[in-house]
This record gives C-alpha cells, structure tokens and sequence, in this order.
C-alpha cells in the first residue's frame, strides 16, 4: 500500500487477534463479499471488493439487489472510540500481542450497480481475452446468470456494443431510495443495465432457469482459457455455460439433473481437472460429477445431517476438499475418498453458509486458515494443524449485532494483497465490517 505522505493511525489487536476497523449500516440486506484478485492490475494501491445485496419489499411483493464495489484506504485520524467486544479463541494457538496494522476505511468506488437479488459473486479467477479484461459474475433470485467488466481506477473505454450483445435483462424495476433535502424519496431504476457512474459493465444476463426458480451459487472453472461458468440452481439441475469473450454471450455446454430436491445450494469446479465438479443440495448429500457424462454421480456422500450449502476445494492442499452445512459443521475430505470426511469442525450453533481458504503468499508461513461465515454463530476463523489437518478455532468475530435483529452471517471474503484483511456482511441488519485477523 502506497503512502500518502501522512502518517497513518495504527490500531493494535485485541486478546483474539482482531483488529476492528469500520462499520457500516447499508439501506439494503447483504449476503456476499468478493474480493477482486486483480485489483492492482487495475490500478488500485488496496485491496478492492465486491459486495453483494438481497432485498424483499414486502408491501410491494418483490425482490431486488445490487452490488457495489469497494476500496480499502489507509485512516489518518484515529477514531473517537472504539468498541470492545469480546472473542473466543483457541489457546493452543494465540495471537503476538504486539501486532498491529495501519487503521482502515472504506470508501464506495463509483455507484451502486442496481441487480436483481443476488445470491452469490465469484471474480473470474484469472484475466480473460486479450486485453485482460477483470470479469464479475453474478446469480440472481429471479434465475439469470450476469456477468460484467470491472473498469480500471482511471476507467478503462467501455466495450462496443457489438461485444456487449449479450441478452440483458430489463423487464423488472427496483426501487433504491435516495436522500433529497432530507426526504426521502424512490427512483425506478431498471434491473441489469449498466448503471451510469458504475464501474460495472455489463456483458450479459442470460436466463438459466424458467418458471421463477432462482439460480443459487456459481462457480469459475479455474482452467485459463476454457471461461465456463457451472450455476447451481432452485429446480434441482446444475448447468454449465461457456463464454464467448468476444461477443460478450454465453452458451449452454451441459444441465442434469443433480439432486432430489430443488434446491442445490452450492457447485464448485475441481481445482485439478476440468472435468471433474461438485454439487450439494438440501437433500443432504455432497456429489462427485465428471461432466463427460452426468446420467448419475460418481460419488455421493451421505454423512451430512443437514442440506449442503458450500463446497471449498484447498488451493494449498491437494486433494483437499471443505465442505459447510445448516448441520453446523465445517468437514474437510480426501478428494479421492468421499464418503467419509478426514475430520469434522462444529460452529457451536450456527449453519455454514461459505467457507473461505485464506490466500497464500510467497515467503509467509503458517497453518492453513479457514474463514467461516456461520450465520448465527457469527464469523470464525479456523486454523489446520500442519500436522494432521485437525480444526481448531483461532478466533470468533461476533460484532455484527444490531437491537431486535437477529442477523445472518452470510458473506466473507480475505484480502488478496493483504492476506489477513477481512471484510464480513450480514443479512436482516444490513451491516459491512472491516477488520484483521492477525493470529498467525
């Protein structure tokens, strides 16, 4: 991180390692954070993210999202207060004491991006095309698969039009209120348009599945150059779509029928072979797909007491594989053997909604990290004896509390340039936390 010439306000971490920076209260409920893996390539000094928004109006029967993107900035001035909540950790493996870290904020980067509900956000995992272009996308609760173009800080020129002529979306309007003399007011805005001022730009949004059933997770395949995109859906399918670069579309390559309920909550790619996928759904069971031929599963694993609602390959560890569920339990398998888990992690009363392996950087060492959003268990990160691969709980993030709410821990995601950094959001108290984990 560049410095702006003034000096910075330092924050020390507390007996569990955290270290609060900011939070914010939004006008609309949150369920994912996604931070960009390019963010210095687009130009950023910081660390950037994506924040993903679900809203029903009840009154009007309707639901609506957006997202909105984010960047990390040093604070300069100290906070008057700030608040001491206490955290559970681990004893086995306690923070330095001394550690501390340059005080943070947030600051919005260009407008909203006005969506449908969103469910779930994955940045594309490396530069697509020729001109490397940074690409977000999106599953909605109305059934469409979007994906856009991250601009860069100084604004990269918009695509042609011709590239940009994917299906887009525009039948439904969302309502985002505004400020205007200190009333209130309500403007239309129309779903899936790029919105002037974002720094999204929309591609395509391309319905998935019909009949009002909502697509529920997405995930890239991590082979350069294959761009396809598997979407777990509400009619109990998963579908593959493949995405042409050039004329910003995407087609069907594959759709089976995945599980026995319609909800599959969750799909992952297998980090290895690009044949080679994961579903779960709320009937309990985790499947092992090769896409070549999907009349049945080449695996399905029943230990799960509870619906399956993440699936987690380790990027550090062959072969190992997390998965979360409403059971509360984080489970970590052998990809080659998955019927029965290696070892099983329990929240302590909270469902697992996403899972998120800290990223590795090149001289730092250390156990392998889990970041847990555990819904009402609050936010917990969980550390891998070296050893044995054994869980333990480092620390528990619970400031995400709010009078009369009882909030969902939904979203959460690490830094990529600052591997310790953490944003977290939750649903029903519409809050965005930022803060550290310097345990290890």
């Amino acid at each position: 991180m560049k410095s702006s010439g003034r000096k910075s306000f330092r924050r020390k971490a507390d007996e569990s390692g955290i270290v609060r920076h900011e939070k914010r209260v939004l006008d609309l409920c949150l369920d994912s954070i996604e931070f960009c893996p390019f963010a210095k390539d687009l130009g950023f000094d910081s660390d950037v993210f994506a924040c993903g928004m679900y809203q029903l109006d009840e009154k009007k029967k309707m639901k609506y999202g957006g997202i909105q993107i984010y960047s990390v900035t040093p604070t300069q001035t100290p906070d008057k207060k700030e608040d001491k909540v206490s955290n559970s950790i681990n004893p086995t493996l306690k923070p330095k004491p001394d550690r501390d870290t340059p005080a943070l904020s947030l600051s919005e980067h260009g407008k909203r991006q006005n969506t449908s509900a969103i469910f779930d956000l994955k940045w594309c995992p490396f530069p697509v095309g020729s001109h490397n272009h940074v690409l977000l996308a999106q599953a909605t609760e109305d059934g469409y698969l979007g994906i856009y173009r991250m601009k860069s800080k100084t604004s990269a020129p918009a695509l042609t039009p011709e590239r940009r002529s994917g299906k887009i979306q525009a039948e439904t309007e969302s309502n985002v209120e505004t400020e205007s003399n200190g009333e209130t007011e309500t403007e239309s805005k129309t779903e899936g348009e790029t919105e002037s001022g974002s720094p999204l730009e929309l591609l395509t949004n391309q319905e998935v599945v019909k009949g009002g059933k909502p697509c529920l997770s997405l995930d890239w395949s991590g082979s350069p150059n294959s761009y396809k995109v598997m979407v777990s859906q509400g009619d109990a399918h998963v579908s593959i779509w493949s995405l042409d670069v050039g004329r910003g579309q995407v087609s069907e390559t594959a759709r089976w029928l995945a599980h026995e309920i319609d909800e599959v909550w969750i799909c992952a790619f297998d980090l290895k072979s690009n044949h080679v996928v994961y579903t779960g759904g709320d009937d309990c069971t985790l499947k092992t797909w090769d896409t070549r031929s999907t009349k049945k599963p080449n695996v399905t694993c029943g230990v799960h007491d509870a619906g399956v609602t993440v699936i987690s390959p380790c990027p550090t560890r062959e072969n190992v594989i997390a998965t979360g569920s409403y059971d509360e339990k984080i489970r970590l398998f052998d990809s080659r053997n998955m019927y029965r888990p290696m070892h099983v992690y329990e929240s302590g009363g909270g469902g697992i909604w996403r899972i998120r392996w800290q990223p590795e950087h090149s001289g730092v060492k250390g156990p392998d990290r889990i970041l847990a959003a555990c819904m009402r268990a609050g936010f917990q990160v969980v550390a891998l004896d070296e050893n044995n691969l054994k869980m333990g709980l480092v620390a528990q993030y619970k400031d995400h509390t709010a009078p009369g709410v009882t909030p969902l821990a939904y979203g959460c995601d690490w830094g990529k340039m600052d591997r310790n950094l953490i944003a977290s959001c939750s649903f029903y108290d519409k809050q965005l936390h930022l803060w550290h984990s310097l345990t290890v």
